[in-house]
This record gives structure tokens, C-alpha cells and sequence, in this order.
């Protein structure tokens, strides 16, 4: 350490000569570009209704309430069966039924007429047997049994009139009421030789038609067999007044204020 430090002090020592300091260089700083999505992706990005990340969740339908068939059900039904019986005692004490004498195989009665809620029936076989005992019958308890199970929705099932309403079951009962009057009216009028389509027949044709225009205009079928079973019963409803009230002595048409003649009391 000494040594150096005589080396510097001392006059034989060689001076150091010192270059200026360079000037300082102007330094340009460079910046990368942020990455830029290509058009479509920014464009699909940006104007999709529905991102990816959203779960889209249907809302639960609304389910009818229900309740149990006990005591709810059960004691309305029997509410009703009650009533309905106090009703038919007091009819019954009401109004007089006078029973007739003894029926004999050897005299009967002319007209003898069958319990009021058949003689729609029979009105039909003094027609045609095959269409007034079979297949009006058969048509009319199919519609009735299957009606409640055509459609299966949950709302539906076990309803006679729901699809449709009753609008199409009051139209269609009107136009059976209407076609079997129509039909009763052609067969009385003619000759006997001359009856060819008996009424109880162009009501089961009235009533298919009927239900070929439920389908198309409703588009269900229940639509069509609420139509065909309206079709039907308002018929019914027609044949059975018809044999309670106008027939008279061997079956024959009278007005309900006409005089029979030919055997019988009015």
C-alpha cells in the first residue's frame, strides 16, 4: 500500500491522460401492438344474444292442485246421492202411479210400450233392428266409455266436454235433434214401400260426419268424438220423446193432442 501511494505523489510518474465522456445516445423505446381479435370472432363476440357461459333454464310448468279423494271427493259424491234420492221419495209421494191390472200373454196392451228411458230404443227398432238394437246403441256407449280417455294430456284426462268445450257438444246435439226430427218426417211421409234410409240410420251417418268436422276444425280427436256422442244423444233425445208422447195404437204417429183411434187410450 505504500509503495502505490509514492508512485503517485511522485514527479518521474506519467501523467494519465482522460478521454471526454461520450455524449448520451437518445434511446427509443418500442412497444408491441396488442393482439387484436380477427373481425368475425369480435364481431360474433359481440353481438351474440346468448353467451356461452349463461345456462338457460325453462321455467317449471304450473301444475293443477289436487286434493284427496278422501274426504273431499267422497263426501260430495255422497252429498249428491243423497239428494238425489230425497228427491225421488218426494216425487214418488207427490205423484200418483197407479198400476194397472195383470198383464196377459193373451190381451195385450196396444201400445205396449217399453220403461221411458228405452223407448227411444224401441222407437229406433220400429225402424230397423239392426240399427236401432246394434249399432246406434254400440256407437253411443263406445263414445261415452272412450270419450274421457282419447285425449291422455294431463289436463284432460278423465274429461268428457274439455277439449273442445261445449260449444261443439251443444251445436252437434242440436244437429242429431234436428237430423232425426228431419228423418222421422221423411219416414212417416213416405210409403212403406218407398222407405229406404230409416231415421236411426242418417243419424249414425249425421253423427260420422259430425266427427270428421270436430277433427278438422279442432284437429284432436276428442274433438270428433265429443261431436259423435253429442250427435247421438240429442237423437236420442228425440226418438224418446217421440215414443212417449206421439205413438198411439200399433205404433202409429199421433199429435200428443190427438185422438188415438184404433184401440187404446190416449
Amino acid at each position: 500500500m505504500s509503495k502505490r501511494r509514492r508512485r503517485k505523489s511522485g514527479a518521474s510518474a506519467t501523467p494519465s491522460v482522460t478521454s471526454p465522456p461520450a455524449p448520451p445516445q437518445p434511446q427509443l423505446e418500442v412497444t408491441k401492438p396488442a393482439a387484436v381479435a380477427p373481425p368475425a370472432l369480435a364481431s360474433a363476440e359481440a353481438f351474440d344474444p346468448v353467451p356461452s357461459q349463461v345456462e338457460i333454464t325453462k321455467p317449471s310448468p304450473v301444475l293443477p292442485r289436487l286434493v284427496d279423494a278422501w274426504p273431499h271427493l267422497v263426501l260430495r259424491e255422497a252429498t249428491l246421492a243423497i239428494a238425489l234420492c230425497a228427491l225421488v221419495i218426494a216425487i214418488a209421494f207427490a205423484v200418483d202411479a197407479p198400476l194397472a191390472g195383470l198383464a196377459s200373454p193373451t190381451q195385450p196392451d196396444n201400445p205396449e210400450k217399453a220403461p221411458w228411458y228405452f223407448v227411444g230404443m224401441q222407437e229406433m227398432v220400429s225402424y230397423s233392428a239392426r240399427s236401432g238394437a246394434v249399432l246406434f246403441p254400440l256407437a253411443l256407449v263406445a263414445g261415452l266409455l272412450l270419450l274421457p280417455l282419447i285425449d291422455r294430456r294431463g289436463e284432460r284426462t278423465g274429461r268428457w266436454f274439455a277439449d273442445s268445450g261445449w260449444p261443439i257438444a251443444l251445436v252437434s246435439a242440436l244437429v242429431g235433434a234436428a237430423v232425426a226430427g228431419l228423418g222421422l218426417a221423411l219416414w212417416e211421409s213416405a210409403a212403406i214401400g218407398a222407405r229406404v234410409l230409416d231415421p236411426a240410420t242418417l243419424v249414425l251417418i249425421a253423427g260420422a260426419l259430425a266427427a270428421a268436422a270436430g277433427l278438422a276444425v279442432r284437429r284432436r280427436w276428442s274433438a270428433g268424438g265429443v261431436a259423435l256422442v253429442a250427435v247421438l244423444i240429442g237423437a236420442y233425445l228425440v226418438f224418446t220423446v217421440v215414443g212417449v208422447w206421439c205413438r198411439g195404437p200399433s205404433w202409429q204417429f199421433f199429435w200428443p193432442w190427438q185422438p188415438w183411434t184404433g184401440g187404446g187410450a190416449p
